[in-house]
């Protein structure tokens, strides 16, 4: 089992990074053309509390590596010996995968959520009967002033929001009339 944890580990790894990170913040940068990762872009308190989060990581990721690749040096990293059991062993793959299965399908319902486009807003506009928009767009657009903006959601969503919204109400093709505060857009 030692043996077969050295090469599933690692691999496990560049997976679940891949589900979990890589692969959803790749496809809304695609989509958006905005980069979701944003820790430590601010000067807020929070932002300096997620600058921490990487050590758990580098550590997790540190201590793999030398598990899988450097032995010698891994039995410096005071190992918990109760963990060499199988059984301890099997238990702990067997959640690794359910832990995998649980991200994945975590991010493909949010990945929804992330599928927003100016066109399906404007499908849905439609869909309610609404024919024209009538929008203060420097108001709208302004991020500490719209009423898009969450609180509760994180710069990255409320970026992607404001996107949407620009795209919808300053479309040259939909619009009927527009000034430098307000703009009136034809919805179909």
């Amino acid at each position: 089992m030692y043996e077969a944890l050295r090469k599933i580990l690692p691999l496990y790894l560049l997976v679940f990074f891949l589900v979990a990170f890589l692969g959803r913040s790749y496809m809304v940068w695609r989509r958006t053309g905005i980069n979701p990762y944003v820790v430590g872009r601010t000067n807020r308190p929070i932002d300096f509390v997620e600058g921490f989060y990487a050590v758990p990581v580098v550590l997790l990721l540190t201590a793999t590596l030398a598990f899988s690749f450097f032995p010698s040096v891994y039995a410096f990293a005071t190992p918990i010996t109760w963990l060499d059991s199988q059984i301890v062993q099997a238990i702990g793959l067997v959640l690794m995968m359910l832990a995998l299965i649980w991200v994945a399908i975590a991010q493909t319902h949010m990945g929804k959520s992330w599928r927003r486009s100016a066109q399906e807003l404007r499908a849905k506009t439609a869909e309610m009967g609404i024919k024209y928009v009538l929008a203060r767009h420097d108001f709208l657009f302004a991020f500490d002033k719209s009423t898009l903006v969450d609180d509760k959601k994180s710069r990255v969503e409320n970026d992607a929001k404001l996107k949407i919204a620009k795209d919808f109400i300053l479309d040259p093709a939909n619009t009927v009339r527009a000034d430098s505060k307000f703009s009136l857009v034809k919805v179909f």
